[in-house]
C-alpha cells in the first residue's frame, strides 16, 4: 500500500455555520462522564444509551428518553459503560465497577428486558482500566479489551500496564481466558508511558483487531493472527496520548473501526486519534486506514486542519454499516477566539476517508464543568443513515447534561441549504503597509481579527478584540509596522456570534 501524504488544503478546507440539528436533553445529571449511545440496526427507531449515572433508553429514534436501571447490576458504580447491539436487535452492554467485575447484560425482543447477567471478575490484585467492549454482530460474542495495572498511579518502575483480551459467548454462557495481548509493556503512572485506550472492533469474517496507546505511539494488534501476533506501531504519537487544553486536562486516545459493508472499502480498517503534531497549541484530528488486515497504514490523514490554529481534540469514531459511511465526533476551538469554549463537530465522509463534510452538532458553546475536565464525555452511533451524537453540556445555569441530536440524511442536506452567512467578505487581500479589510454585516456583532500564518502554529497577531460593530458595512485597518510583520502571506481570521471566516493574505 503506498502511503498517503496530507491532504491539502484545499481538500480539507470546510465551510462551517450555525448549527441546524434539533437537540434533545435524554437527562439531567451531574455524573456526565463515559457517555456510550447505540442504535439498533434491525430496528433504529431503538436506542439505547448510557453515562456513570445508568442507562436510557427511547423506541422514538431519540426523540424522547426514559431511565432504566437494570435490576441485575450488583455493583456499586458504573464505569466506562459501553452498549450496543447485536444483528438479530438483542442490545449488550459492559461496565465496570469498584470491585473490578465485568457485569454484562443482555435485552432481546421489543420490551428491552434486562437479563442474563454474567461476571467476569480480572486477576486478583489487579487494576483494570478503560474498558471497552465490542459486541460483534453475526454470533452473539462480546469482545472485550481493557488495560491491566500493577498499581494505578504508580511511580515504581516495577509496576507495569499491558493490554488484556477475553470474549463471551452467549451460546457458550461463558468467558474465555483473559489473554495478555501486549507484547511490550506500559508503567502505571497514568500518563503517556502507560499504555492506556485499549479499543476493538470486528471484521467481515469474523477478525478480531485492537489499538492502543503507549510509549511506543498507536499500537495495532490483529487478534485473530495466530501466526505472527505482534503489534504493529501505525505511527508515532506526537507528544503523548495525554495533554492538556488550556487548563483542562483531556487526551488523544484512539478509536478503530472496520468497514462490514458491501461497498468498495469493504474490509477498511481506520483508526482515529488526536495529537500535537501541529504544535502544543495546535492539536487536529487525524486518520489512518488499512486495506491488508493491519498489515500496512496510510501515513496520518489530516481531518480538521484549520489555518487559525485552534484546538480540535479527542475524538470517536463509528462507521455506518449500512454504506460504509465513516463518522468522527470531535471538540473544536475554531469558532472562539481564546478561552476554553469549544464546539461539537461532525466528520463526514463516503469515499473511504479522503475528504469529509463539517457539521455543528452544538447549538450553544460547550464550556467544561467546574469540577470536570475534557474527558471520555461523548459517543457515537450509525445506522441506515441515522447518526445520533451522545455528549455532556451545562445549560446557562451550569446544570450538567446529557444530550444528543437528531441527525439524518436529510438533516445533512438541508444544514446549508437555507443558511446565509452573517458576514460578506472578499476572499483574498493583497500585502501592503496598511490594508484596510472591508466587510459587511447583516446584524450588529462583537468582532475579533487575528493574524496567523497557515504553517506556522505559534504565529499570532491580534488586530482588534470584541470590538462592537453595527449593521451594515464595517472596516478594519492592518496595520503591518505596528503588528511587527514582515512580507508574506498570511491568514486573517474574524471572530463574530459564535462564528469564524478566514481570509487570506497573500504577496503581489
Amino acid at each position: 500500500m503506498k502511503p498517503l501524504r496530507y491532504i491539502t488544503f484545499a481538500l480539507i478546507f470546510p465551510l462551517f455555520q450555525h448549527a441546524q440539528f434539533s437537540r434533545v436533553l435524554i437527562s439531567e445529571d451531574a455524573r456526565t462522564e463515559e457517555l456510550s449511545i447505540a442504535i439498533n440496526p434491525a430496528n433504529a427507531k431503538e436506542i439505547i444509551a448510557a453515562s456513570r449515572a445508568g442507562f436510557y433508553l427511547s423506541s422514538d429514534s431519540g426523540r424522547t428518553w426514559k431511565r432504566d436501571d437494570p435490576a441485575c447490576i450488583k455493583v456499586s458504580a458504573y464505569r466506562s459503560p459501553q452498549v450496543f447491539w447485536s444483528q438479530r436487535g438483542s442490545c449488550l452492554s459492559g461496565l465496570t465497577g469498584r470491585d473490578s467485575t465485568l457485569v454484562v447484560i443482555r435485552t432481546s425482543g421489543d420490551r428491552l428486558v434486562y437479563n442474563n447477567c454474567y461476571n467476569l471478575n480480572w486477576e486478583s490484585g489487579k487494576i483494570s482500566e478503560g474498558l471497552k467492549s465490542f459486541g460483534e454482530l453475526s454470533n452473539g460474542t462480546l469482545h472485550t479489551i481493557w488495560t491491566q495495572m500493577d498499581t494505578r498511579n504508580s511511580k515504581n518502575h516495577n509496576d507495569s500496564s499491558f493490554i488484556f483480551y477475553t470474549s463471551l459467548n452467549h451460546g457458550k454462557r461463558a468467558w474465555s481466558k483473559p489473554t495478555r495481548v501486549s507484547s511490550y509493556g506500559g508503567d502505571c503512572s497514568n500518563g503517556d508511558s502507560t499504555l492506556m485506550g485499549a479499543t476493538c472492533c470486528t471484521g467481515p469474517d469474523h477478525q478480531v483487531y485492537a489499538a492502543w496507546a503507549g510509549n511506543q505511539g498507536l499500537v495495532f494488534r490483529n487478534l485473530s493472527d495466530t501466526i505472527a501476533r505482534s503489534e504493529k506501531i501505525i505511527t508515532t504519537i506526537k507528544n503523548g496520548w495525554q495533554y492538556k487544553v488550556g487548563k483542562n486536562a483531556s487526551n488523544g486516545l484512539p478509536t478503530i473501526a472496520c468497514d462490514l459493508s458491501q461497498g468498495e472499502h469493504r474490509g477498511r480498517l481506520y483508526v482515529c486519534w488526536s495529537d500535537e503534531r501541529h504544535g502544543p497549541s495546535n492539536k487536529n484530528v487525524f486518520l489512518s486506514y488499512s486495506d491488508d488486515q493491519g498489515e500496512n497504514w496510510t501515513e496520518p490523514i489530516v481531518v480538521t486542519y484549520r489555518p487559525n490554529h485552534k484546538e480540535q481534540f479527542m475524538p470517536c469514531m463509528t462507521i455506518d454499516q449500512s454504506n460504509g459511511t465513516v463518522y468522527i465526533l470531535y471538540y473544536d476551538q475554531q469558532n472562539f477566539v481564546d478561552g476554553d469554549l469549544a464546539d461539537l463537530y461532525l466528520a463526514q465522509s463516503k469515499n473511504g476517508g479522503l475528504k469529509f463534510d463539517y457539521y455543528r452538532v452544538n447549538a450553544t458553546p460547550i464550556k467544561p464543568h467546574p469540577q470536570q475536565f475534557y474527558g471520555r464525555y461523548f459517543g457515537l452511533s450509525a445506522v441506515n443513515g441515522v447518526v445520533r451524537p451522545i455528549w455532556a453540556q451545562s445549560d446557562k445555569n451550569n446544570i450538567p447534561g446529557i444530550y444528543t441530536a437528531l441527525i439524518d440524511e436529510a438533516a445533512l442536506k438541508t444544514y446549508n441549504k437555507n443558511y446565509s452567512d452573517d458576514i460578506e467578505i472578499q476572499k483574498t487581500f493583497t500585502w501592503s503597509a496598511k490594508m484596510k479589510i472591508d466587510f459587511t454585516l447583516k446584524n450588529n456583532a462583537e468582532v475579533s481579527a487575528v493574524i496567523t500564518k497557515p504553517l506556522e502554529a505559534g504565529f499570532e497577531k491580534t488586530v482588534a478584540k470584541n470590538k462592537k460593530m453595527r449593521k451594515g458595512r464595517n472596516s478594519l485597518v492592518v496595520d503591518t509596522t505596528k503588528l511587527g510583520l514582515q512580507k508574506g502571506n498570511y491568514t486573517l481570521t474574524l471572530y463574530y456570534k459564535h462564528n469564524n471566516t478566514f481570509v487570506w493574505i497573500i504577496e503581489e
